[in-house]
């Protein structure tokens, strides 16, 4: 029964059964029932209810709010800037085309934006997000959940859980916040943020800069010029909060890397700048496995409001063979190994505020 007024409600009873409504032509409210419906929506800008079962909703034309309720839903936005909203239940929703903004809220969710610059976000459960074209943003929430950006700019945060992030081949932001989580840059300049726990950070192809914060993490560059961070500052100045040691592998490219506390570094292919400074805790030194004194230089910081007494010195270690430790103020900030010359190292002595070395 269709009842015109300020709004326009289709009730479709109590049963089990499928059922399917005719949409109202202007703008209205569509009721589902406690069964399993089939719901079309008109041309119009219309709000759905779904109610409780499992159904599926058909936005169609127009700018739709569509909430599924209980139940394990299948909602589609279809033309239009849509919201769809799982609620309860494992719930699959579809944006289409628009500026869509879905939320999959409690249980195991599938959503996928589509085309247009859409706002996905998982909520509670174990999801699966699907940005698609256009410049989208990808919440996670709790949870382990599958993140991938697809085509455009896009904004990935993992949120609780141990998550797997995937950007496009445009320049996207991922953030693995809390969990031990897996991201991947892929094509395009991307920044990669692992965030807490042990995460494993991959850039892919094009210029990336990679920082793994805190906890042991694997950063890969791959190819490009790359920028990779083991040194995780926190809110102390001047201070690496974490010396559990990161795993940095720049790859192909002249790349920098950004050693902190018990880092171990490989600079790859090409002219690589490895970074460290007065943060490195004694007995600390993060370790080169490939400097080569030909190609690569060695950039050494310090606080400008504290500088060094002296000059940086590189020495044979008497501990580690076939290896050159280098000193600052008699404390080990870095060693290289396979240099059996420290005449041939190459580095500079930086001094600047140590907001700008993080």
């Amino acid at each position: 029964m269709l009842a015109f007024g300020l709004l326009i409600d289709a009730f479709l009873g109590d049963d089990d059964d499928t059922s399917e409504s005719t949409p109202p032509v202007d703008d209205g409210t569509i009721y589902g029932s406690t069964g399993d419906d089939i719901l079309n929506t008109g041309p119009a800008d219309d709000i759905v209810n779904a109610g409780a079962g499992s159904d599926i909703v058909h936005g169609g034309l127009g700018n739709d709010v569509i909430d599924g309720w209980t139940g394990d839903d299948e909602l589609f936005g279809d033309q239009g800037d849509d919201t769809l909203l799982g609620y309860e239940g494992a719930d699959s929703l579809y944006g289409g085309n628009g500026a869509d903004v879905l939320a999959g809220e409690a249980g195991n969710d599938n959503l996928a934006g589509g085309a247009g610059n859409d706002q996905l976000t998982g909520g509670l459960g174990e999801d699966n997000l699907t940005g698609g074209t256009g410049n989208d943003g990808l919440y996670g929430g709790t949870g382990d959940d599958n993140l991938n950006g697809g085509d455009g700019r896009d904004f990935l945060a993992g949120g609780e859980g141990n998550d797997e992030l995937r950007g496009g081949n445009l320049g996207d932001t991922l953030f693995g916040d809390e969990g031990a989580d897996t991201l991947y840059g892929n094509g395009g300049w991307d920044r990669l943020y692992g965030g807490e726990g042990d995460d494993v950070v991959r850039g892919g192809w094009g210029n990336d800069s990679l920082y793994g914060d805190y906890g042991v993490d694997t950063l890969s560059g791959g190819q490009g010029d790359d920028y990779l961070s083991g040194y995780y500052r926190g809110t102390n100045a001047g201070i690496d909060e974490d010396d559990d040691g990161d795993l940095l592998f720049a790859g192909d490219g002249d790349d920098v890397i950004l050693m902190g506390n018990n880092d171990y570094a490989l600079g790859g292919s090409g002219n690589d700048t490895f970074e460290t400074g007065t943060w490195i805790n004694a007995d600390s030194a993060p370790r080169i496995g490939d400097f080569d004194p030909a190609e690569d230089t060695l950039n050494i910081y310090y606080d400008v409001d504290t500088p060094p007494a002296g000059a940086p010195v590189a020495q044979l270690s008497a501990t580690i063979a076939d290896a050159t430790e280098v000193l600052l103020d008699g404390n080990v900030v870095a060693i290289l190994y396979d240099v059996t010359d420290p005449t041939l190292v190459t580095f500079a002595t930086i001094g600047t505020e140590f907001a700008e070395a993080s």
